[in-house]
C-alpha cells in the first residue's frame, strides 16, 4: 500500500538511488552466449541526438558507468529523475565463427525499457522494463568490433499519460519512495544459434506419471530449416547420469512442440528435498547442429484443488513475508542471499516471499532452488488504490505492454521450481476484469504450470481471493482486522483459495497511539504481540497463504540486531511461533476477568506438515511475558501449568478444550501453551489476560439517571444506587446527575439546564456518557469526532477520581471486539476551563475531561461503557465497570 511504503521502505532508499553494483544477476539457461555487462559508456541528452548516425556520438561527452547498474550515477535523486533520455553503448568483439551466426540480443530489465542499435542499425523498440529478446536482422553483426546503443527513456522521458503516469508498468517508481533512475539493472548478454533457435524452453513437469514435457518454440532470422530435429537428455544436477530421454520434430518451422521425457527414480522436488534436474535439449537440421540449451528445473507441481493450494498433490499452506527489491540495495544483500531467504526466514518459520512490484532475480532463484524457498514473483503492475485516469486509448498501451512485460519475466524464470506463483497486481480496483481476464489467461497459456493472483482486491483471479488489512497495525481498534478475517473466511469461494499478502504494514509512528510517545522502544513488543495474535487469527480460520509486510525490518541482516539470542527482533520471535507449522493456538479475544473466573478456552491444533506429529502441550498461567518464543524465567513463575501429551494427525486443524482459572489476585498475567516436537525448537501462543475486581457497591450514593437503558439501571440496582429518572423542575437534590442518552432527555429536563449549572458550581457533579449524538447543549455544548481506538492515555500529571484503581494496563483492549475503549473523541467544547483526562491515538482526541465550575464539575467521558458493565452482558468488562463506579463515586 502506497502509504505503507513510503515509511516501511524509505530506510532503503538509499541503496535504490546510488544502483550501481556490476553484480552478475544471472540468465534463464546456459548457450553460446557473450556477455555484455561490464563497463559502459553514457551521454544524458534531450533523446533527439541520434547518436546512432555516423560522427554524431563524437562531438558529446560521454561517461563510464557499470553494467548492471544505474545509468544516472553521480546524480543526486532529484537530479536523476529530471533525466529524459539516456544514450548508452557498449563496443564488443565477435570472431569470425559468432559473427556468421544468428545472433539474439537479451536484456532481463532496464528501467525504462530501451530503443537499440546495433552498428547503426536500429533492431529493438522495447516499452518495458522486463526482460527482452531481439532477433538481429541478418548481416547486422560483423567480425571484429561492433557497438550495442540503447536509448533509454529517463523518468522525465518516458512516455506518459495526460494524467502524468507510466504507460507501462514501472514497479514502484509512480510512488514517491520508488526509484526513478534510468538503469539496466539485470544482466545483457548476445546469444548465437544456425538457423533455428529455440526461444522458449517450458519444463512441464508431471509427478504423478514421473514424466516432463518440455514445451519448445522454435525461431529464427531467416526461414527455418523444413524439418527441426529435438531432442532432450535429463541429468540429476551435478551428476551426468541420464535418466531421461526425449525426441520431437518441428515441421515447417510450427511450434510450439511437446517432448515427453520419463524419468527414472525421479525424485519430487519440495522444501525440504530439493531435488534439481538439468535439461540440454538440442535443436538440429541436415544433421547439423543449430542451438543448443541447457537449464535446471524441478519436478514438483503447484495447483488449487477444492480451494486450496496442493504441492505435488499435498495440502500446502503459504507462510512468509514480502520482499521490496532487496537484489537492488547493494551488496549486503547479494552476497547474503541465503542467510536472508532461507536461514533467517527459516527461524521464522518462512517458506515464502511474495515480491513487492517486481520479480526477482535469476541470482536469488537460484538459491531460493537450491534451499528451498518459493517465491510469489510479481509484475511491475503496481496501482497501490491509485486510479492513473487513464483514457481508453492510453489504457490499450498500457495493456500491450503491460502483456508485453508479463511475457518476458514469465518466459525467462518459469523453469524455477521457486517459483510458485505468478501475481499479476497489486492493488488494482479499476482494471479487474481485464487483469482477472484476458491478461491472466495470456500468462496461463505460456505457463500453465503455476496458478495466479491479484493482490489485495477481492475480485482476485480464477485461483485465489487476496486480500490487504495493511492497516491492522497502525490504524484503528486492534480487533478490527480478526473481524475482518472471520468475514472473509466466512464467505470463502469453495474453489479459490484465500491469502493476506500485506498486513502489520507501519503509517506513521504507530508508537504514540500504542504507548503514549514518538519512538517509544516497547513499541517492538507491542508490533510483535499484533502480529502474533493476527497471524494465529488466520491460521486458526485455515488461510491459504499468509504474509505480514515487510521482512526486512525484522532480520538480523537488515538490522544488525540481536533482540534475543537467535531472534534479532521481537517481530522475527513472534513469527517463530506464529507462524510454525505445528501450533496449539489459543483463541482468546478478551482481556478483562474478575479473580477466581473459571474459564474454558479454546485451542486450537494446528498441523501444517503431511505426517502426524507427536508433541507435548504444557499451559502456563504466569505474571511474566514469556516474549513470544518461550522465556524460561517466565516459565518459572507460573502459578498454574497443565500438560497434555498430543499427537496432531496430518494436514489438519483441530480444536480442544482447555479449562483453567483466573488467578485470585488482581493483576496482569500470560496464559501461554508452550508446545515442543521433536526436531524443533519449543513455540508458544500467548495471551495477556488481567484479573480485576468488579466494582463494589454504591451504596447510599444518590442518583438521577437521564434516558437509562435497561443495562443502566440493571447495574444501578444492584450495586444499591438511589435513582430517579428526572430532575423535576428545580434544582437537583441528588449526588450526581449521570446523562446516559440525551435523546430521550425530557422537554422539562430540558429546560432546567440552568438550575442544573447552578447546582453544580455549588459542589454538584454531572457525568455525560458517550453519545451518539449530544441534544443537551443548553447545559454544555460540545462537539465529536469518529474515531476507533482500543488504547486510551492518560494525560501528563493529571489526577481524577476516574483514575482509582485503574493501572495504564487497563485502559486498553476492553473485551467485545473490535476491542474499542473509544469510538467517538471531543473536538471542541464551549465552557472553559476544561481540564482534559484521557486521550487516544494522539493528544489533540480527547475521550475524557471535566469542567470545572465552582465547587463541582461536569465531567464528560466518551469511553465505550455501555454495554459493558453488567455481568450478563456478552461484553462484560470490569475495567469499564470500574471506571463507570468511580465516575459515580466522588
Amino acid at each position: 500500500m502506497r502509504i505503507v511504503i513510503v515509511i516501511a521502505v524509505l530506510c532503503c532508499v538509499g541503496f535504490l538511488t546510488r544502483m550501481s553494483f556490476a553484480t552478475a544477476f544471472g540468465k534463464d539457461c546456459e548457450r553460446d552466449s557473450l556477455s555484455l555487462n561490464g563497463k559502459w559508456e553514457v551521454f544524458r541528452g534531450r533523446g533527439d541526438e541520434e547518436m546512432w548516425k555516423p560522427g554524431q556520438a563524437a562531438g558529446h561527452k560521454w561517461q563510464s558507468v557499470d553494467v548492471p547498474g544505474s545509468l544516472t550515477a553521480g546524480l543526486d535523486r532529484g537530479a536523476a529523475e529530471k533525466v529524459h533520455f539516456v544514450w548508452a553503448r557498449k563496443s564488443f568483439v565477435l570472431d569470425k565463427g559468432r559473427a556468421s551466426k544468428d545472433v539474439v540480443l537479451r536484456w532481463n530489465g532496464i528501467r525504462f525499457g530501451a530503443a537499440a542499435w546495433v552498428n547503426g542499425h536500429k533492431v529493438a523498440e522495447h516499452a518495458a522494463i522486463g526482460p527482452a529478446r531481439v532477433l538481429l536482422p541478418a548481416g547486422v553483426v560483423k567480425a571484429g568490433k561492433n557497438e550495442l546503443l540503447l536509448k533509454v527513456p529517463g523518468w522525465s522521458g518516458v512516455a506518459k499519460s495526460k494524467s502524468g503516469f507510466p504507460l507501462m508498468p514501472t514497479g514502484a517508481s509512480t510512488q514517491g519512495w520508488g526509484t526513478k533512475q534510468a538503469a539496466i539493472f539485470y544482466d545483457i548478454w548476445l546469444e548465437f544459434y544456425d538457423r533455428a533457435g529455440m526461444k522458449w524452453v517450458l519444463a512441464i513437469p508431471d509427478v504423478n506419471n514421473g514424466t516432463v514435457t518440455f514445451r519448445v518454440w522454435i525461431d529464427g532470422v531467416g526461414k527455418i530449416p523444413d524439418t527441426v530435429d529435438l531432442s532432450a537428455e535429463v541429468r540429476p544436477w551435478r551428476d551426468r547420469r541420464i535418466v531421461g530421454r526425449g525426441r520431437g520434430v518441428v515441421v515447417k518451422g510450427t511450434s510450439p512442440v511437446d517432448i515427453k521425457v520419463p524419468i527414472e527414480d525421479v525424485k519430487l522436488w519440495t522444501l525440504e528435498e530439493r531435488n534439481l534436474y538439468e535439461a540440454t535439449l538440442r535443436a538440429r537440421a541436415g544433421g547439423k547442429l543449430c542451438d543448443e540449451v541447457r537449464f535446471r528445473f524441478g519436478m514438483r507441481e503447484i495447483r488449487v484443488k477444492d480451494g486450496h493450494y496442493q504441492l505435488n498433490g499435498k495440502p500446502f499452506w503459504f507462510r512468509g513475508s514480502n520482499l521490496v527489491n532487496e537484489w537492488h540495495w547493494g551488496d549486503r544483500f547479494n552476497n547474503a542471499i541465503k542467510r536472508y531467504i532461507v536461514d533467517e526466514a527459516r527461524v521464522m518459520n518462512l517458506n515464502s516471499f511474495r515480491t513487492h512490484t517486481c520479480p526477482p532475480p535469476h541470482l536469488w532463484l537460484d538459491v531460493a532452488d537450491e534451499h528451498g524457498t518459493f517465491f510469489l514473483a510479481e509484475f511491475p503492475v503496481l496501482y497501490n488504490y491509485m486510479d492513473f485516469k487513464f483514457t481508453p486509448e492510453e489504457l490499450k498501451v498500457w495493456h500491450r505492454n503491460a502483456v508485453t512485460d508479463a511475457t518476458g519475466w514469465v518466459t525467462t524464470l518459469w523453469n524455477h521450481p521457486s517459483v510458485a506463483m505468478w501475481v499479476l497486481c497489486n492493488e488494482s480496483r479499476r482494471d479487474r476484469k481485464w487483469e482477472a481476464g484476458p491478461f491472466r489467461d495470456h500468462v496461463v497459456s505460456l505457463d500453465p504450470t503455476r496458478p495466479t493472483m491479484r493482490t489485495g482486491d477481492r475480485f482476485g483471479t480464477k485461483e485465489t481471493v487476496d486480500i490487504h488489512t495493511c492497516g491492522n497495525y497502525s490504524r484503528g481498534a486492534e480487533g478490527q482486522a480478526v473481524q475482518t478475517f472471520a468475514r472473509d473466511a466466512a464467505r470463502k469461494d469453495p474453489k479459490r483459495t484465500l491469502t493476506n499478502s500485506e498486513y502489520m504494514n507501519r503509517f506513521g509512528d504507530p508508537s504514540l497511539k500504542y504507548l503514549g510517545r514518538p519512538r517509544h522502544p516497547d513499541q517492538l513488543l507491542v508490533k510483535a504481540e499484533i502480529a502474533m495474535e493476527h497471524t494465529e487469527a488466520m491460521r486458526r480460520l485455515n488461510f491459504d497463504g499468509i504474509f505480514p509486510y515487510m521482512y526486512a525490518g525484522w532480520t538480523g541482516l537488515r538490522t544488525g540486531r540481536e533482540w534475543r539470542k537467535e531472534f534479532p527482533t521481537p517481530m522475527a520471535a513472534a513469527l517463530h511461533s506464529s507462524m510454525s507449522p505445528v501450533l496449539a493456538s489459543i483463541e482468546l479475544d478478551d482481556r478483562n476477568f474478575t479473580p477466581g473466573k473459571k474459564m474454558s478456552t479454546r485451542v486450537v491444533l494446528i498441523n501444517e506438515k503431511h505426517e502426524d506429529v507427536p508433541a507435548k502441550l504444557d499451559v502456563y498461567l504466569t505474571p511474566k511475558d514469556p516474549l513470544f518464543v518461550p522465556d524460561a524465567d517466565a516459565l518459572k513463575a507460573a502459578s498454574w501449568r497443565r500438560h497434555f501429551d498430543l499427537v496432531f494427525k496430518a494436514a489438519s486443524i483441530a480444536d480442544m478444550k482447555l479449562d483453567w482459572t483466573l488467578p485470585e489476585k488482581e493483576g496482569v498475567y500470560y496464559l501461554a501453551a508452550v508446545l515442543t516436537r521433536k526436531g524443533a525448537r519449543a513455540v508458544v501462543s500467548q495471551r495477556e489476560v488481567r484479573a480485576v475486581e468488579p466494582a463494589g457497591s454504591l451504596k447510599g450514593r444518590r442518583v438521577i439517571v437521564l434516558g437509562p437503558s435497561k443495562e443502566c439501571e440493571t447495574w444501578l440496582t444492584q450495586h444499591d444506587v438511589t435513582t430517579t429518572t428526572a430532575i423535576g423542575g428545580k434544582e437537583p437534590d441528588t449526588d450526581v446527575i449521570l446523562v446516559w442518552n440525551s435523546g430521550t432527555i425530557s422537554d422539562a429536563d430540558k429546560a432546567a439546564a440552568p438550575a442544573v449549572l447552578k447546582w453544580v458550581k455549588s459542589g454538584g457533579k454531572v457525568v455525560i456518557l458517550g453519545q451518539s449524538l449530544w441534544r443537551w447543549p443548553e447545559l454544555v455544548d460540545f462537539k465529536t469526532g469518529g474515531v476507533t481506538a482500543s488504547r486510551a492515555l492518560r494525560y501528563p500529571k493529571v489526577n481524577h477520581s476516574l483514575f482509582t484503581g485503574i493501572k495504564p494496563d487497563y485502559l486498553r483492549r476492553w473485551n467485545g471486539l473490535p476491542h474499542a475503549l473509544a469510538s467517538r473523541h471531543v473536538i471542541q467544547t464551549a465552557l472553559t476551563p476544561e481540564k482534559k483526562l484521557l486521550w487516544v491515538e494522539d493528544p489533540k482526541k480527547t475521550v475524557a475531561l471535566t469542567i470545572p465550575m465552582g465547587r463541582g464539575e461536569i465531567v464528560l467521558c466518551l469511553l465505550n461503557l455501555k454495554g459493558r458493565i453488567t455481568t450478563k452482558s456478552g461484553t462484560y468488562d470490569p475495567v469499564a465497570e470500574r471506571i463507570f463506579a468511580n465516575l459515580l463515586a466522588r
